[in-house]
């Protein structure tokens, strides 16, 4: 059986990934949680640092995947499993990046992306998630370049970039000569391309490591 742990983006919970899921093969062990601020996890607001919320996906993947599995993570949550591979290396055998980059966009991206988060509201109007956090926990990603903790990543690595991709098309072609990696596109997508085109995506996720576990 195939352990594969999905991260999700910022304001987002574990379910989006749902769809997705359901796409793959059912001997593969599909796993998602909450990430740090966001759903089951949103009262865990006290440090969210980038090394926080890697701490926080490695106990995850201790208590409940076997090891070393792979590591799929959309957006923040890409960045975040960027990281994990590239500190932990014993625990990712492969790893998918799903409109993920290095980080490093500057504070204005976290104005806009929080401006965003603070229209997403329940039936009652009430705010979905904790902007003040969860502006603490991008604006470190946007703060620099992890440019250094890439390179350490030794794992096969796959990038998916949407066709509207949030991500500049020079920053994946760079991250895509680090040995091991490729990029797959995928056609009339957005940055969520797990909600908008999930099996689509399975299946480039499933080719990926069918020969990546062949080699």
């Amino acid at each position: 059986m195939l352990p594969l742990v999905a991260l999700h983006g910022l304001a987002s919970t574990s379910d989006e990934w749902d769809e997705f899921a359901r796409s793959l093969p059912p001997a593969w062990e599909f796993i998602a949680f909450d990430q740090l601020a966001h759903g089951s996890a949103a009262e865990m607001t006290g440090d969210l640092s980038r090394e926080a919320h890697v701490a926080h996906v490695v106990s995850q993947i201790r208590r409940h995947a076997a090891t070393p599995c792979v590591l799929v993570g959309q957006s923040m949550g890409a960045h975040t499993a960027m990281l994990v591979a590239a500190h932990h290396p014993q625990l990712v055998s492969a790893l998918v990046l799903i409109e993920g980059g290095v980080g490093g966009e500057g504070p204005e991206a976290t104005t806009d992306v929080i401006a965003w988060v603070r229209t997403l509201v329940d039936d009652q109007g009430e705010p979905r998630f904790d902007a003040v956090a969860l502006a603490r926990a991008i604006q470190a990603v946007h703060a620099q370049q992890f440019w250094e903790d890439w390179e350490q990543v030794s794992c096969p690595t796959l990038i998916v970039r949407a066709q509207h991709s949030f991500i500049a098309n020079e920053e994946h072609e760079r991250m895509a000569g680090r040995p091991g990696t490729r990029v797959a596109l995928v056609a009339e997508s957005g940055h969520d391309i797990h909600l908008a085109r999930p099996e689509p995506l399975a299946r480039i996720v499933i080719d990926f490591l069918r020969e990546a576990i062949a080699a």
